[in-house]
């Protein structure tokens, strides 16, 4: 017959056995909540769309965007449409927004603000046959892709890198490591006045970055208007159309993608390795 005792710690053992065991989507929580869930959507509340090579570096990007509360990521396996590794980082204001559904292919999780070991603006993971399209600056020559990382690290203008391997299919292009990095003209983050827009009838500097929405006016004082009253709206860039008798002007509501980069285009492709610099590790 069992104690008082052992049957008390019988039950606190259930307990805590039974909260840890609870299926991922059902610990969802204001605090700090590191795990992803697999195959669940976070439907809605999208403010920003990037690419990212998987669901660890989509959380990484939200947790250093200072808006990203959570995230969804399509995985390399989804094959309903082109959206393969796009990442959806998410805002909303209401109280318990995040109604997760099923969903196959996607990953969905949190930002890790809130956690005590906030994460370093750092990705160590290397990605075998994925390709980080465009963005070079220099090639070099290297008979493996850890000194193709290296030579990205040990280089300040470097965010990530693709190497191709010795056996890839055009002998020309084996053993290139492509150095590579995002040049975009972003103002600082909240700044979403006025100031920002640079406009004339000779020349306009056009604020680079992931366009939200496009808003027509009359003029360019109504539109600046209506994009510094979008919740949204980060920058925005002003455009008109010339040679016109009624001038017309769009804005282009903006976001950055923040402090961490992001690859503009990303595919599979075998025979390649891809990676980022450790340079903040």
């Amino acid at each position: 017959m069992l104690s008082c005792f052992n049957m008390r710690s019988i039950v606190l053992f259930l307990l805590i056995v039974t909260e840890w065991c609870q299926p991922a989507h059902l610990k969802i929580s204001s605090g700090c909540s590191q795990g992803l869930l697999h195959n669940f959507n976070f439907p809605g509340h999208d403010f920003l769309q990037i690419l990212s090579p998987d669901a660890g570096y989509c959380q990484l990007l939200c947790t250093y965007h200072p808006k990203c509360q959570a995230f969804t990521f399509v995985t390399k396996e989804w094959d309903a449409d082109n959206r393969k590794f796009f990442c959806y980082l998410k805002r909303s204001e209401l109280e318990n927004p995040w109604n997760e559904t099923s969903l196959q292919n996607v990953i969905s999780g949190f930002t890790l603000k809130s956690c005590s070991s906030f994460p370093k603006s750092c990705y160590p993971d290397i990605f075998n046959d994925i390709n980080f399209f465009g963005s070079d600056y220099k090639s070099l020559s290297m008979t493996d892709y850890k000194l193709c990382q290296k030579a990205c690290t040990n280089d300040p203008n470097c965010q990530f890198f693709t190497y191709v391997k010795p056996d890839y299919h055009d002998q020309q292009l084996r053993t290139t490591c492509f150095l590579k990095k995002i040049e975009n003209i972003i103002p600082p983050i909240g700044e979403c006045l006025a100031e920002n827009v640079y406009f004339n009838d000779i020349y306009y500097l056009e604020f680079l970055g992931n366009t939200m929405n496009i808003v027509d006016g009359s003029d360019h004082r109504s539109t600046k208007t209506e994009c510094s009253g979008n919740p949204v709206c980060e920058f925005f860039t002003a455009k008109t159309e010339k040679h016109q008798q009624n001038c017309r002007c769009s804005c282009e509501v903006k976001s950055s993608p923040g402090p961490l980069p992001a690859p503009k285009i990303i595919n599979k492709l075998d025979k390649v390795v891809s990676g980022f610099s450790l340079r903040n590790c």
